[in-house]
This record gives C-alpha cells, structure tokens and sequence, in this order.
C-alpha cells in the first residue's frame, strides 16, 4: 500500500489512500459487469471515529491528473469501520479497465481511491484503454468513459469547504428548485441547475459528471457553450424521457431499472422503500416495476403543502436532545433503532438527527422520542 496527499493522487496497481486512513480494499483489478451486482469493501478509518463517518462513494474515469465525476454510488456510508456496499454497475462507454471508486468525506480533506478496474459489457466484452500512458508519461493505461445513460447519473454531493465534527442531519436532495435567473433555452423539466461564474461548458460538465452534448441539449443547443454568461443558470440535469408512470414532479435523481426489487433499489440510493413508493405512484409500483423504466431516487427538495394540523402535544416523557418542533412521538419499549426506523418508515439517520448523536447507545424504555421532524 502506498499513501499520498489528496493533492498528488496517483493510481497504481493496488488502492492508493490519501493520508491512510480509510482503505479501499475491493475492487482491485477486477472485471465487473454491466446490470449485475458489484461489491466494494474497505476497511475502517481506526485514527478517527468522526473524520469519516459521513462517508461517499464515487464512479470516476479519466486520467490521475483530471478525474471525471460519472455518478455517486452511495453516500452516508460509516468510514470508521470496515464495509461493504453493494450495487448494480451501470453500462458504461467504453467497456475497458478505465473507471475506479472516490471515497470522501465532508469532515476531511483526504481522499481515497480505489485502482482501476473494468466494467464490461453485461455479456462480458472488454475493450483496451485507449491511452497506453498518464499525461505525465507514466506507464499506466486509462481512458475517459461515459455512462451510456447519462440521465440516471447522480451529481456529487456539495461538502462545505472546511472542516467540522459531524453530527446527524437529515440527507439534503441535489436539485434545487427553479431558479428566476434561468438562462434562455433551458429546457422544461430541469431538476438541478448551476449559475455560471466564468467556467467554459467542459469544465462545467466535467464538475456535474454529464457530457457537453447533454450540457448543450438541455440549455439550448450547440450554441450555448459559445454564449454562457455569468449570472444565469443552467441546467445540469433533467428529467429522462423514459420515466415511468407515477412519477412525481420535481425529483431530483432517477434510476433506469435493471430487474431490480425494491429493497435493492431502496438499499442502493439509501433511501427507505416508503420513500421510493411515494415518488414513484404509491405502495402497488413495487409489483409492476418495468425494465428500462427510470423511477425516481431522490424527492423534491420541497415538500407539497398540506393543511395545517393540529399543535402536536409535547408529551411529558420526552428524551433529552429531542429537536424542537417533533411533529410525533414514541415512547421506547426496549427496540433497538433499526426497528424504531423500520416502525416508521424512517432511516436511522433521521432518527437520529431528531434525538440527539449517539441516541441509539442510550435509549431509554419509557422515554419518548421523535419519529417524525419538524
């Protein structure tokens, strides 16, 4: 194992971690397959119990020097402890040893990378990488790749710029809502938008892991690209025109099913199968789901209205660090919080966040605790 500053990452034959502390152990040189299941494991971060504990999970491409956000895997993932996540790899263009995984976190400035593996066609054909060497003329082959389905990808999550010690806080969906400077030529349907500050169409592809082409197709056409101007806001993901009956308005990332069930697509985007039912027509879409659909992954960033309910009583038993404003409450009958979460339709996560760090050490039969936020 060879370690480097986040500011010289080099991609070698085995994991290459910046500073040492999370360690991606799988996959290495490995052939995975478009539509089946891949697996990525690490082992814990042990010289910190918070530096990644929110941590994300990347597909990348292209070479060390200019690497390409194509999609993220997983977010919210525990770095302190060893892991495993498992998801279906997506079919990619081309189908060569070009692509590898980016572990970060908010609370860091370290990286950690994967080494480069392939993803193959689903029947299993490879293509070799296109380049023989790094820019810098290090023997290393790579390559730049693509999704074959630029639509489904998911934009990477926005860490703020310093450092903090982590506490729980419930997942903040990409996508804004529509912003009053949209650029001219936007099309209808725009999920996320950026508002342009000098950068030329490459560079603002490459930092929302999409292509020019669908860049220039969702703002206008092949024109835009010589007409940005600072101030406006572009569109940087749009709704598939494949999406499936039921979907809501205003998701923020889509998923192209793969003959996946529900539970997987739920565990896949960290999401709770409540959540998928309720973005995609209600609890009868996990019987009818159809190949080649896109369902949505990730909610409006805005909720729709609904009428006012009555004051929720605060009820005498509460635990200490309950958020103000908890909107129901549950009073603790020895359940560990997996199973308060499941009770719910929750995640652990917002559990959490509504009770107070470290809650599920210290639950209390006969308190009552949030289940349900401001």
């Amino acid at each position: 194992m060879m370690f480097l500053s986040s500011s010289f990452c080099i991609l070698l034959a085995s994991a290459l971690i910046a500073r040492a502390v999370v360690y991606p152990n799988f996959p290495a040189a490995d052939i995975l397959r478009s539509g089946s299941t891949c697996h990525i494991a690490w082992a814990g971060d042990t010289a910190s119990t918070t530096a990644w504990k929110d941590m994300t999970i990347e597909l990348m491409t292209g070479d060390n020097f200019n690497m390409v956000h194509l999609t993220t895997v997983a977010t919210g993932r525990d770095g302190t402890v060893d892991g495993t996540f498992d998801w279906i790899c997506p079919e990619v263009i081309p189908n060569s040893a070009i692509y590898f995984y980016q572990f970060r976190s908010p609370h860091t400035p370290d990286y950690a990378w994967t080494t480069r593996f392939t993803i193959a066609s689903s029947t299993g054909e490879t293509t070799p990488p296109t380049n023989s060497t790094q820019p810098n003329g290090a023997p290393i082959p790579w390559g730049t790749g693509a999704l074959k389905d630029p639509s489904t990808a998911v934009p990477p999550p926005v860490f703020p710029t310093t450092t903090t010690t982590p506490t729980p806080t419930t997942p903040v969906p990409t996508a804004t809502s529509t912003p009053t400077n949209v650029a001219p030529g936007v099309v209808p349907g725009c999920t996320s938008f950026f508002t342009e500050t000098n950068l030329l169409c490459y560079e603002i592809a490459q930092k929302f892991g999409i292509t020019v082409e669908n860049f220039e197709a969702w703002n206008g056409g092949a024109d835009v690209c010589n007409a940005l101007q600072p101030g406006l806001a572009y569109c940087v993901a749009a709704r598939p025109t494949n999406v499936a009956p039921g979907v809501i308005a205003g998701c923020t990332a889509f998923f192209t099913e793969t003959n996946l069930l529900c539970y997987e697509i739920a565990a896949q985007f960290n999401i709770t199968v409540g959540q998928f039912e309720s973005w995609n027509g209600g609890s009868s879409v996990c019987g009818v789901l159809q190949t080649g659909l896109a369902y949505c992954v990730a909610g409006p960033t805005a909720t729709t209205p609904t009428p006012t309910a009555p004051p929720v009583s605060t009820p005498t038993n509460v635990a200490s660090g309950v958020v103000p404003g908890c909107t129901k409450f549950y009073t603790e009958t020895d359940q560990l919080c997996y199973q308060i979460a499941e009770t719910y339709n929750i995640t652990v996560d917002q559990f959490e966040s509504w009770n107070g760090a470290g809650v599920c050490n210290v639950l209390q039969a006969g308190t009552a605790y949030c289940v349900a936020g401001p």
